[in-house]
């Protein structure tokens, strides 16, 4: 009996100590590693992108791009001015940030300038023709399209984009849309442009190619200056001269469909910018000389008419584009040939003035912000 129960414990050691050389000499249940040895540790995630941010602002009356660099502090430093054409309006930056755009009302035709993303600054300017009027550029979300709308003869340039040099293409004759086109804007999925016309806003179909097909023409109460487009791409708001705003909803297919204005109570609505996340809209004003902040409801796209506040630009106000972090809004006035800074309060949109102006060239209209790597 004796001699059993030796042998029966004698392999139960036996068995303990094979599992134990399996485990390298560690302890039961040491996760299969073999040699025992601690786990690698995680590898670190990698640095932070510092990012740098420039303001370009094409000034209408002296034919020119003002670039400034974009402070931590959220103010303004002119760092470079480079020639563009006569009537300058308006800069528009590839998505690759190699290159950047102008159309020149005056010269009817395309700026394209070599964009440095470390400096901001723009060379190797090469021009190339548009039709009457040139008024606006737009860069299509894949990089491939470019489109320009022609105010004096009523149409819309299609260009190619070379994607080594960003030079433009024509893409066939100039498409004919309604009677003075202006602004343009492009849904974030690439396949819808909405334009701006002197009876009230276009939306058009993009096609694989590029081309443009209409879909429908919504005519409006009162002169449209200007158009911006929720990040959505449910809704679209056009500003009016009456001093009105007005939501139009957008279908699956790029249909518009108009709803019910909004009154602002404000006179000669003249730009409107609808900030990244969607939930303000700010409104430049020219009976007051005013920007308007709107809270927007993100389900319905309806407008608070109980503005989070109005503060003063200069003579004219022209454009508004939000800075990289949320935190500054940056304004130009044609007029007063100045750039202003605004700190934006994060609940609501509302603007305080930040420090003061920042001249401009003459007739500043359109600022155009773009952040790099540093």
């Amino acid at each position: 009996m004796q001699v059993a129960l030796w042998r029966f414990f004698g392999l139960i050691a036996l068995m303990v100590t094979g599992l134990l050389a399996g485990c390298g000499g560690g302890c039961l249940g040491c996760g299969g590693g073999g040699s025992g040895a601690e786990p690698p540790a995680a590898a670190p995630p990698p640095p932070a992108v510092v990012m740098q941010s420039f303001a370009y602002v094409a000034t209408r009356g002296s034919e020119s791009i003002r670039i400034y660099r974009i402070e931590d502090s959220g103010a303004l430093v002119s760092v470079d001015l480079v020639q563009a054409g006569e009537g300058a309006r308006f800069v528009a930056v590839h998505p690759s940030n190699r290159f950047a755009y102008t159309a020149n009302s005056g010269d009817n035709n395309v700026s394209m300038f070599a964009l440095d993303p470390g400096t901001g600054r723009l060379s190797g300017r090469v021009d190339v023709a548009a039709g009457n009027g040139a008024r606006l550029i737009r860069i299509h979300p894949s990089g491939n399209f470019a489109y320009v709308t022609n105010h004096d003869d009523s149409t819309i340039s299609a260009y190619g984009i070379d994607a080594d040099t960003g030079m433009l293409t024509p893409a066939g004759a100039a498409l004919p849309v309604g009677a003075e086109p202006g602004a343009i804007v492009i849904d974030p999925t690439g396949r819808f442009a909405f334009v701006q016309v002197a009876a009230g806003v276009e939306s058009y179909s993009i096609a694989a190619s590029g081309a443009l097909g209409l879909i429908t023409a919504v005519a409006m109460g009162a002169p449209v200056n200007d158009i911006a487009l929720a990040p959505s791409g449910r809704f679209l708001y056009a500003a009016a001269a009456d001093g009105t705003v007005s939501r139009l909803s957008i279908d699956g297919g790029g249909a518009l469909s108009v709803v019910t204005p909004f009154t602002t109570g404000g006179v000669g609505e003249q730009a409107i910018y609808i900030e990244p996340t969607g939930r303000v809209a700010y409104v430049t004003r020219l009976g007051d000389n005013s920007i308007a902040a709107f809270g927007v409801e993100p389900l319905t796209g309806d407008l608070d008419l109980a503005p989070a506040g109005a503060v003063s630009l200069g003579a004219a106000p022209g454009s508004v584009a939000m800075g990289p972090t949320g935190e500054f809004l940056y304004a130009t006035s044609e007029g007063g040939d100045t750039v202003s800074v605004f700190a934006v309060q994060q609940a609501t949109g509302a603007l305080t003035a930040f420090g003061t102006p920042v001249a401009a060239d003459f007739a500043p209209v359109g600022i155009t912000i773009a952040s790099f790597p540093r």
